[in-house]
């Protein structure tokens, strides 16, 4: 196992992860003034997003519905890593691109995306 978002697992033999990309975000506004320098006042405290991609070649059709389904719940998951580390997370979006097909409708190749929100503080559970 690489990575596990609640009960869906990601792994290097069935449901591919090619990378996970992390990203933090550091909320300012800047106001601008005639004949001076901008003025940066810092807004919230900051978020982070992490990516998952990877391809999926000759696997069912299927194998992103239950993550698919984890999604449509909207509520907080945790995302663990088999080195132990834990984040609440929530599914903010996913993106599938689906080619090589065959004659029955079937495809053969799925390139995925799964952007994920950390949930810092009191995770929302309505």
């Amino acid at each position: 196992m690489l990575c596990s978002l609640e009960e869906f697992m990601f792994e290097s033999g069935d449901v591919n992860l090619d990378n996970i990309k992390s990203e933090s975000e550091y909320d300012y506004i800047s106001t601008k003034t005639i004949d001076d320098y901008d003025r940066w006042q810092s807004t919230g405290k900051f978020s982070k997003t992490i990516t998952l991609a990877g391809k999926l070649v000759k696997k069912s059709n299927s194998s992103l519905d239950d993550l698919e389904t984890i999604a449509e719940k909207k509520k907080p998951v945790t995302l663990a890593f088999e080195d132990g580390r834990a984040r609440t997370v929530v599914i903010r979006n996913i993106n599938t691109d689906r080619s090589s097909f065959l004659k029955t409708g079937a495809f053969l190749v799925q390139d995925f995306e799964v952007t994920l929100g950390v949930v810092y503080g009191k995770a929302d559970n309505n």
